[in-house]
């Protein structure tokens, strides 16, 4: 991704990534 790239623009992406915790007990996992 370009540090320049617009926010709403189309080179741009929206990435939803999880934790590898995630789910787990460990605190703090869910955020």
């Amino acid at each position: 991704i370009d540090p320049k790239a617009d926010p709403l623009g189309p080179d741009n992406v929206l990435l939803f990534m999880t934790g590898p915790l995630t789910g787990t007990l460990a605190p703090s996992t869910g955020r």
